[in-house]
C-alpha cells in the first residue's frame, strides 16, 4: 500500500508490473482482451469435439480424447497469445517490446518527479550495499526505477544489472549514472518473464516493486525467473510492507492530504499530494489515486497505484513453490527479527 504503509524510506520505486486480469486472458486479432471462459467466447460444451451429452459410452470415450487435445491446443494458443516478449537490445539499453500495458504506469511516467517525492531511503540502501559486498560477485536488481539502490552498489566495483519496465525511470537512471561515470546494464523488461543468458550472486527487489503482481501466478512466474538466475550460494532478497488489517480498513476512498509527501518541485514551486484509496478484500490489492497539486497548477498529475498486500503467512509458500526458501525475514533494516506489528517484511532467500 503506497500511502499510509510506505515510508519514504520504503517507497514503492518504477517497477515492472502485473497484471490484475483474470489468469486465462488472451488478445485477439483487434489486440482486445479475449477472457477465455467466459460464456461469450468458451467452447459449446455440448458440441462433439468436447464430449458433449446425448452420446454414446464409444463415443464418449473417443471424443473424451478428442476433447483433450482440443484443451491442449487452446492452452498452447493462450500461451502464446499472454507471453511476455523477450527483451532486445536498442540503443542505450536493452529493451522489451512493450505490448503489456500497466494499470499504474502513469504513476512512473515523469521519473524526476517521483525521484522528488521519494528522495530518501538511506538505509534502505546501505542494507542492499552491505549484502553486495558480502555476497560478491554480479547483482540484479528487479524494478530498478532510476538506481537509486543500484548507482551506490556499483559504485563500490560490482557489476551491476538494473530491469526494469518504465522507459521513463530508465532514461533517468541512465543519465544518473553518466553523470556519476559509473557503468551499469539497463535492461528493460518484464519481471515475471526475463531471460539475461547468466546468473547473479545476488538478486533483489526493493521498495514493494514485488507488489505490482497482483495474482499470485505473476508472483511465482517472477519467483521460478529469479530462481533461474541465481548463482551457487547466491541470495535473493526483497522488502515489502507487512499489511496491517486497520489501515487496509480504513481504506474508504476519501480523498485526503499526505502531508508527510509533500515536496519541493524546482519548476512548480510546493507540490501538494492528496490519495484516496479503497481495498479489495477478495484481490488483496489497494487501489488508490494519487492527486500532484501547486498553486498555481491544481491536479497537474492524477495517477493510479495499484499494490497487492502479501500477507506473512503467504511468502514461505509462494517461495517454495518456486523452488526458494526463505532463510531470514526481518522487521527493518537494522535486521531486528520480524514481528506482527513491524513495518516491513524484509526477506532473505535462496534456493531450496
Amino acid at each position: 500500500m503506497a500511502s499510509r504503509h510506505v515510508s519514504r524510506d520504503s517507497a514503492p520505486p518504477a517497477a515492472v508490473l502485473g497484471s490484475s486480469g483474470p489468469l486465462w486472458t488472451g488478445f485477439g486479432t483487434t489486440g482486445a482482451p479475449v477472457r477465455y471462459g467466459d460464456r461469450n467466447t468458451a467452447p459449446d460444451r455440448r458440441s462433439p469435439i468436447l464430449g458433449g451429452r446425448n452420446r454414446s459410452r464409444r463415443h464418449l470415450v473417443a471424443s473424451g480424447r478428442t476433447a483433450a487435445a482440443a484443451r491442449a491446443r487452446l492452452l498452447e494458443r493462450i500461451r502464446e497469445r499472454v507471453a511476455v516478449p523477450k527483451a532486445r537490445r536498442v540503443g542505450a539499453w536493452t529493451r522489451a517490446p512493450r505490448r503489456v500495458r500497466c494499470m499504474s504506469e502513469r504513476f512512473y511516467s515523469d521519473a524526476r518527479l517521483y525521484d522528488r517525492l521519494f528522495p530518501g531511503g538511506e538505509p534502505a540502501v546501505d542494507f542492499y550495499r552491505a549484502e553486495a559486498d558480502r555476497q560478491g560477485g554480479r547483482v540484479l536488481e528487479l524494478g530498478c526505477g532510476t538506481g537509486h539502490k543500484l548507482i551506490p552498489i556499483a559504485s563500490d566495483g560490482h557489476p551491476c544489472t538494473g530491469l526494469e519496465l518504465s522507459s521513463d525511470m530508465l532514461t533517468e537512471a541512465q543519465r544518473k549514472a553518466d553523470e556519476r561515470a559509473i557503468a551499469v546494464e539497463w535492461v528493460q523488461g518484464d519481471m515475471r518473464d526475463f531471460d539475461l543468458g547468466r546468473t547473479f550472486d545476488l538478486v533483489f527487489v526493493a521498495a514493494n516493486s514485488l507488489l505490482h503482481l497482483h495474482e499470485a501466478a505473476d508472483l511465482l512466474r517472477c519467483f521460478r525467473s529469479v530462481r533461474a538466475h541465481l548463482a551457487p550460494g547466491a541470495r535473493f532478497i526483497f522488502d515489502v510492507f507487512n499489511p496491517n488489517v486497520r489501515v487496509l480498513a480504513d481504506a474508504d476512498g476519501v480523498r485526503r492530504t499526505r502531508d508527510a509527501l509533500s515536496f519541493v518541485d524546482p519548476d512548480r514551486g510546493d507540490v501538494r499530494v492528496d490519495v484516496a484509496e479503497t481495498y479489495d478484500a477478495a484481490a488483496q490489492v489497494t487501489r488508490g489515486t494519487w492527486h500532484f497539486s501547486a498553486d498555481s497548477e491544481p491536479d497537474f498529475l492524477v495517477a493510479p497505484l495499484e499494490l497487492r498486500s502479501i500477507f506473512p503467512q503467504e511468502l514461505p509458500l509462494l517461495l517454495s513453490l518456486a523452488g526458494l526458501r526463505l532463510v531470514e525475514r526481518f522487521g527493518d533494516w537494522s535486521g531486528r527479527p520480524f514481528t506482527g506489528d513491524a513495518a516491513i517484511q524484509l526477506c532473505v532467500c535462496e534456493s531450496d
